[in-house]
């Protein structure tokens, strides 16, 4: 049996330490072999600055009984380790016999599972006889000593009388009130003061510096770690049921506004300052459906100022298209503007910005019109392929993508890379970025993200569901960012940061920016116009 030197110094300390207590046992006996009428015969002490045996001077205790073993029981032991032998049915038994050893019979008696192929051929000194199964060893050693004697000196004899004391002269001479064990006694204002300083101590000093906090912020609470040490109390009010309701800043707040007259606090008596917009234009031309809209076209050459077919140059210099759009219903897809056509089997060219839509249809299925129908949800609050978002406001979820033909004749597009999260309900597992380049041996002639995997849907950028709201959307085109080589990187194919241009890689810790030169070639970004008047400064 193979071991190893931590395995077989416990073994050895396990097996010693029975066959000393199965050596105490044996007390009479061994007094008639060795002649030592006590136990301090077997002690050692530090005596002129050395270890000897005997004396009760400074007594010498090993914290592990294989360090009190002597030498010249390593052989004895090494062979016992071997046998590998169950160390409750180690006994020890000294059997008077007249002869040998002090005229005793001195043997170990054991067991073990499975003895090894030729346990009994024995080494010198060492006398094993057994049946299958069991064993027998003798404790009579080549220079016709006991062993195991060393082991003794971890035992401390002790004296059984005791002194008579008389109760009342103790209490004319002991104090017998001890004050230090008393538990403290804490003032009324020592306890508001300790409760103030354990505030404080675990609450986060840094207040969120933006809303809702970042999941690095949320992970020093207890609410996410149990175990971790420095964890702060948790901001949110955890679920019913959980170990920390109850126990958040958001009850302390809530509690406290029961100590306050809110009226002071009235936000109806607060005047908003801020201008109000007034639109510059007088209107806006309606495009009553997706699809029925304007041709650009220059009836003088095919150049409409991107270039032609024969020479695009938009695929040299990348372009940004821009447009506010209103949508009218939650059903309805189509494409928002294109040049050419990127996707088409025939002589492919151009890009395309196209809206689509995906359409729960049961509690564990969706639709994505005109691409696939019962695509199969996860679990809920497991790992799930689903964003939290999905579908939680409405049974119907909007996308736009920007999808390129680029000058190697490869598809591009705007679909962003997942992210991981510790919390259940957040993205999980990450539905990482994808190669929709034509040398990927997946991709087809026409392959983006969606057609290569339903789930993709949730990658390419959502517009919320808001018939009465306006959004700016700007789809941009920069054949220069480097895409290509992180496609398949675990430290950023499922960053979306990354993938929309806002984190330099390589850095630690991570630095973020606008236009890092890192990410997708295409990509397609969206604010309301409720969001942008408010970020400028006006008054909705």
């Amino acid at each position: 049996m193979s071991m190893t030197a931590a395995y077989k110094a416990q073994k050895k300390e396990d097996i010693l330490r029975r066959l000393a207590s199965e050596m105490i046992k044996n007390w009479d006996q061994i007094n008639d072999i060795t002649g030592y009428e006590s136990l301090s015969a077997f002690q050692k002490s530090i005596q002129g600055g050395k270890i000897s045996l005997g004396g009760t001077d400074r007594l010498v205790m090993y914290q592990y009984d294989r360090k009190a073993m002597d030498v010249t029981d390593e052989l004895l032991m090494e062979y016992l380790i071997s046998l590998n032998p169950t160390i409750d049915a180690l006994t020890i038994s000294m059997v008077a016999t007249g002869e040998g050893l002090g005229g005793y019979f001195a043997v170990i008696h054991g067991s073990a599972l499975d003895l090894p192929v030729g346990w009994d051929t024995a080494p010198s000194g060492v006398l094993p006889a057994g049946t299958a199964g069991a064993f027998t060893l003798t404790l009579e050693t080549e220079t016709g000593t006991l062993a195991l004697l060393d082991n003794l000196s971890q035992f401390v004899s002790f004296d059984q009388s005791r002194p008579t004391i008389d109760p009342d002269k103790a209490k004319e001479i002991l104090d017998t009130t001890i004050y230090e064990l008393l538990p403290g006694f804490q003032t009324r204002q020592e306890e508001i003061d300790a409760f103030f300083a354990q505030y404080e101590r675990l609450r986060n000093d840094d207040p969120p510096v933006n809303f809702p906090p970042s999941d690095e912020y949320n992970l020093k609470e207890i609410s996410f770690n149990q175990n971790n040490p420095d964890a702060y109390i948790a901001r949110e009010e955890p679920p019913l049921g959980d170990v920390n309701h109850g126990k958040s800043l958001w009850y302390i707040y809530e509690d406290l506004t029961n100590y306050f007259d809110q009226s002071e606090f009235n936000i109806d008596d607060l005047v908003d300052q801020r201008p109000r917009y007034i639109p510059k234009s007088s209107g806006y031309l309606q495009i009553r459906n997706l699809n029925q809209a304007i041709i650009i076209r220059n009836m003088e050459s095919d150049d409409v100022g991107l270039g032609t077919v024969d020479n695009p140059i938009w695929q040299d210099t990348g372009f940004t298209i821009t447009m506010w759009v209103k949508f009218l219903d939650k059903v309805s897809g189509g494409t928002l503007f294109n040049l050419g056509n990127p996707l088409r089997a025939g002589n492919p060219y151009g890009f395309m910005l196209e809206t689509f839509v995906a359409k729960k249809t049961s509690d564990t299925t969706f639709d994505i019109p005109g691409y696939y129908e019962d695509v199969t949800m996860g679990d809920p609050g497991q790992s799930t392929w689903e964003p939290h978002w999905a579908f939680s406001e409405s049974d119907t979820e909007r996308f736009i993508r920007l999808v390129v033909r680029d000058e190697n004749d490869d598809i591009r597009d705007s679909h962003i890379g997942g992210s991981y999260s510790i919390a259940p309900e957040l993205f999980m597992p990450a539905l990482h970025r994808r190669d929709t380049r034509e040398g990927n041996p997946d991709v087809s002639y026409t392959s983006t993200a969606l057609e290569q995997d339903d789930h993709r849907v949730f990658n390419y950028t959502r517009v919320p569901v808001d018939l009465q709201e306006w959004y700016f959307i700007v789809a941009t085109y920069d054949k220069d960012y480097k895409e290509d080589q992180y496609i398949e990187d675990p430290a950023y194919y499922s960053d979306p940061d990354f993938w929309k241009w806002n984190v330099i890689p390589g850095t630690d810790p991570v630095q973020y920016t606008s236009a890092s030169g890192y990410g997708n070639k295409c990509k397609v970004e969206i604010i309301s116009k409720t969001d942008l008047l408010r970020a400028r400064g006006y008054r909705l």
